[in-house]
């Protein structure tokens, strides 16, 4: 016992002690730099984010621009639907354009045969 008391005297304890108190002090303080360093980007990434949802468009603007959209495409299909049916309605204009001819000349080729039928001979 002796020989440890002597290894281990009070000042060589405490040169131990001061020697691991300053290591754990460093050790703490890389500690703090890191964590500060990791806060500091955390902090950035919340910024980030606080400005990314500060320019996006809340729900009801973008509610208001899809039936603005909407409206504007009823309005086109209705649009259309006027436009196919003046299409429609030429058409049959026209069928009965020819419907009317095909008559009126059906009529007159049968005024001229009754005529060369019976007038004539």
């Amino acid at each position: 016992m002796d020989k440890q008391k002597e290894i281990w005297s009070f000042e060589s304890m405490k040169a131990y002690n001061d020697s691991k108190l300053d290591e754990l002090n460093i050790r703490i303080e890389q500690a703090r730099l890191s964590m500060e360093k990791r806060l500091d980007s955390m902090n950035e990434f919340r910024e980030a984010l606080r400005e990314q949802s500060a320019k996006s468009p809340t729900r009801a603007e973008v509610a208001v621009k899809f039936e603005s959209i909407d409206k504007s495409l009823d309005e086109l299909n209705t649009y259309k639907a006027i436009a196919e049916s003046k299409a429609a309605t030429w058409l049959v204009w026209v069928g009965l354009f020819f419907t009317g001819a095909s008559f009126f000349f059906s009529i007159i080729g049968l005024i001229l045969s009754l005529y060369a039928t019976f007038w004539l001979r």
